[in-house]
C-alpha cells in the first residue's frame, strides 16, 4: 500500500510538471445556421377591370411567372347594338352643337374687338362653347368605351397569386380579376434554431448555397416558432424576378465577428453531464464547474464568469489527472 501511494503520488507529481498550461484568451468565432426561407411579395398588385365586358384571350395561369409588359387578358365591352347606334347618334349631336359654338364664338370675338358687344355677351358665348366642348369629348369618351377591345398587360414583373375569373366570364367595371405578387420589393421569413441566442440584426444571409450574401437579418421575433426556432426576416430588393415569390430556399446566416473568452476544448472536462476545468496553483488543482458556449476549430467558448484571465487552465493531462486513481492522491478542490 505504501509503495503504491509512493507510485502514485510520484507519477501524480510527473504529469502537474508536464502539463500543458494555458489561460483564457480572446478569439473571433464565425458561425453558419441554416435553416429554410419563405420568399413573399411586399407589393401585391390586384387587376381589376375597367369597363364591364367578356374575359377573353385569357393568358393567366396560377403560379405563372409573368414579366412587366406582358398581355394577361382582353376584355371585350358587352352591348347592344342599338345601345351603340345611340352613342354614335349622341356624338353626332354633340359635334354639330360644338361646331355651330364654335363658329359663333371666333364670330363673338371678333365682334368683341371691334366694341361691337359688350364683355357679359362674350363671357355668355365663351360659357357655351367650353360646355359644348366637354360634352362633344364625353359622348367620344364613352363611344370609345363601348367599341374598344381593352388588351390588359401586367404592370410589374412577378408571379401570379390568385386567378378569380376565367376566360370566358363576364365582369362588372372595378371587379377584381387575378393578383399578381411583384418580386421587386421582397420578404423573406426563416425558422433558424438558436439555442446559444448568437442571432443578431446584421447578419448575412446567403440563400441556396450561393457565394454572396444578398441581404441582412432586419428582425428577429421575440416569440419562439411551435418548433421552438426563432422566426428571422429580411427585406431583399431586386431588379429581375430570380426570387419568386411564394418561393423556398435553403439559408444560411452567417454571424462574423463573435469574440468570446475561449480555451482548448481538450482542457474540458465532461463529468455526469457536467463541464469542469482543472485550475492548477503550485502542486495543486482546483475543479471548477464551467457553462460553455460555441465549439468551433479546437476551442471553446467559457461563459462562466468564476474563471479569471490569469488562472493556469490545464490542458494536456487535464483527463488523466481528474478520471484517473492518481486525483485521489492529489488535492482537488470543488
Amino acid at each position: 500500500m505504501k509503495k503504491h501511494f509512493i507510485t502514485t503520488l510520484c507519477l501524480a507529481s510527473s504529469l502537474l510538471a508536464s502539463n500543458q498550461i494555458t489561460q483564457l484568451t480572446n478569439h473571433n468565432f464565425k458561425i453558419t445556421m441554416n435553416g429554410y426561407a419563405t420568399i413573399s411579395s411586399k407589393n401585391n398588385i390586384d387587376i381589376i377591370s375597367s369597363i364591364k365586358g367578356r374575359l377573353t384571350n385569357f393568358h393567366l395561369l396560377d403560379g405563372q411567372n409573368v414579366h412587366k409588359g406582358d398581355k394577361l387578358f382582353v376584355i371585350k365591352p358587352v352591348v347592344l347594338k342599338s345601345e351603340i347606334e345611340q352613342a354614335k347618334i349622341e356624338v353626332k349631336i354633340a359635334k354639330e352643337n360644338y361646331d355651330f359654338l364654335a363658329n359663333k364664338h371666333k364670330i363673338v370675338n371678333n365682334l368683341y374687338k371691334s366694341k361691337s358687344i359688350s364683355m357679359e355677351e362674350l363671357q355668355s358665348i365663351n360659357m357655351q362653347f367650353i360646355k359644348a366642348k366637354y360634352q362633344l369629348e364625353l359622348k367620344q369618351q364613352l363611344l370609345k368605351k363601348i367599341t374598344t377591345k381593352y388588351s390588359i398587360t401586367t404592370p410589374d414583373s412577378g408571379i401570379v397569386l390568385d386567378i378569380v375569373k376565367q376566360n370566358g366570364n363576364i365582369v362588372s367595371q372595378g371587379e377584381h380579376i387575378s393578383t399578381i405578387g411583384s418580386c421587386k420589393d421582397m420578404l423573406g421569413e426563416a425558422q433558424i434554431f438558436d439555442q446559444k441566442n448568437l442571432l443578431k440584426i446584421g447578419d448575412k444571409i446567403i440563400l441556396d448555397n450561393d457565394k454572396n450574401d444578398i441581404a441582412k437579418v432586419d428582425a428577429i421575433s421575440k416569440k419562439l416558432a411551435n418548433s421552438g426556432a426563432k422566426k428571422i426576416f429580411f427585406n431583399y430588393k431586386q431588379n429581375s424576378c430570380d426570387l419568386l415569390p411564394n418561393s423556398i430556399h435553403n439559408i444560411s446566416i452567417v454571424s462574423d465577428n463573435i469574440n468570446a473568452m475561449v480555451v482548448p476544448t481538450k482542457a474540458i472536462i465532461e463529468d455526469d453531464g457536467k463541464m469542469y476545468l482543472l485550475i492548477q496553483t503550485g502542486n495543486k488543482t482546483k475543479k471548477i464547474n464551467v457553462k460553455i458556449g460555441i465549439e468551433q476549430d479546437g476551442y471553446t467558448q467559457i461563459l462562466s464568469q468564476n474563471i479569471n484571465k490569469n488562472d493556469n487552465i490545464i490542458v494536456e493531462g487535464a483527463y488523466e489527472l481528474y478520471h484517473k486513481d492518481i486525483k485521489q492522491k492529489i488535492i482537488i478542490l470543488d
